[in-house]
C-alpha cells in the first residue's frame, strides 16, 4: 500500500509538470542535425544466455551494455515508467580509466528496430571515472536526459548518494498521426526536491514498445567498461499505460519480462525482483 501512495503522488507531480509544460511554462525544441553515436545508445545485438535468475516468468538475456529489467508485450503501449535510486558512488581507484556507470529509466530501445530507426526516451544520471579534463581518479557525477538518436543533454551536477526520482511519460496525441511528445522528469530529493521536467518531441518514430529500468556501462571506443559502482539499487518502480494500467515488473499483463546482465566477463548482474516487482539491485563484477 505504501508503494501505491508514493506512486500516485509522483504521478500527480508528473501530471502537474506536464500541464505546466503544455501551457508554456517550458518549451523545448528538437535538436537539429545528425547525432553522433551516443554513450547511452540502445543494444545493437542480443544473445540468448543461460538463466541467471530463477524469478518466475522472467526471461534471461545478455547484453553488451545494459543490466536490469525490461517489460514488453501486452495489449497497450508503455507510456509511463518511473524509479527511485541513489546516485552510485564509483571507486575510480579500481577503474582508473574512462569508464561509465549510468542509472536510468526509459521507454523503447529494446528490439525497437535498426540503429538508424530505433529510439529511446530516457533520463537518468552518470557516475563516471576518467572523464577528459578530470584526474583519472576523480569521479564525475551528473544528471542527463536523452531522446536517442538525438544527442544526450546534461541537466545538472549531482552528488554520490543523492536520492533521485526519474520518470518518462508520453503525452497522448491530440489526433491520429500527430507526433508524440514526452515529459522527462528528474527530482533530486536530497537537494531542493523540486522536479525538473522537459518536454521533448519524438525524434523519429517512437513505438512505446518497452519500458526499462537499467544500469548501463560499456566496453567500446575509449570507455573501458563500467566504472566500479559496487551495488546500485532501484525501488518504487512503476510502469505501464499512464492513463489506465500502472504496474511493475511483476504485473502479468505484460507478455515478457527480460532480465539482462552485461556479458563479456559478466560485468554486472541484476538481483531477483523484490517488493512485489517494484525493486531490484545491480551488482558490479568487472570492467573487462
Amino acid at each position: 500500500m505504501k508503494h501505491r501512495r508514493i506512486t500516485r503522488k509522483r504521478r500527480s507531480l508528473a501530471v502537474a509538470a506536464m500541464f505546466g509544460l503544455v501551457l508554456g511554462a517550458l518549451s523545448m525544441a528538437a535538436s537539429a542535425g545528425a547525432a553522433e553515436a551516443s554513450p547511452h545508445e540502445t543494444i545493437s545485438q542480443l544473445n540468448a544466455g543461460p538463466s541467471v535468475l530463477s524469478s518466475p516468468g522472467v526471461i534471461s538475456k545478455s547484453s553488451k551494455k545494459w543490466a536490469g529489467y525490461i517489460a514488453t508485450g501486452g495489449k497497450s503501449p508503455f507510456t509511463y515508467v518511473q524509479a527511485e535510486f541513489r546516485v552510485a558512488a564509483v571507486n575510480c581507484r579500481v577503474t582508473p580509466h574512462l569508464s561509465v556507470a549510468s542509472q536510468w529509466v526509459g521507454l523503447d530501445g529494446w528490439n525497437s528496430g535498426t540503429v538508424e530507426s530505433h529510439t529511446v526516451e530516457q533520463i537518468g544520471v552518470d557516475s563516471d571515472c576518467g572523464r577528459p579534463g578530470n584526474s583519472t581518479n576523480a569521479p564525475h557525477y551528473f544528471a542527463w536526459r536523452e531522446m536517442f538518436p538525438d544527442p544526450l543533454q546534461e541537466i545538472e551536477p549531482v552528488n554520490a548518494g543523492d536520492t533521485i526520482v526519474v520518470s518518462v511519460y508520453q503525452i497522448p496525441a491530440g489526433s491520429p498521426g500527430d507526433a508524440l511528445d514526452y515529459v522527462l522528469t528528474l527530482q533530486d530529493l536530497t537537494k531542493s526536491g523540486v522536479p525538473k521536467s522537459y518536454l521533448e518531441p519524438c525524434p523519429i518514430v517512437c513505438k512505446d514498445a518497452s519500458a526499462e529500468v537499467i544500469s548501463e556501462g560499456y566496453n567500446e571506443g575509449k570507455s573501458k567498461g563500467p566504472a566500479d559502482f559496487g551495488r546500485e539499487s532501484f525501488s518504487d518502480i512503476a510502469l505501464g499505460e499512464y492513463g489506465d494500467l500502472i504496474g511493475n515488473f511483476a504485473t502479468t499483463s505484460w507478455t515478457n519480462i527480460d532480465v539482462v546482465q552485461k556479458q563479456k566477463a559478466v560485468d554486472a548482474v541484476p538481483t531477483p525482483l523484490s517488493d512485489g516487482g517494484t525493486a531490484f539491485s545491480v551488482v558490479w563484477h568487472s570492467d573487462k
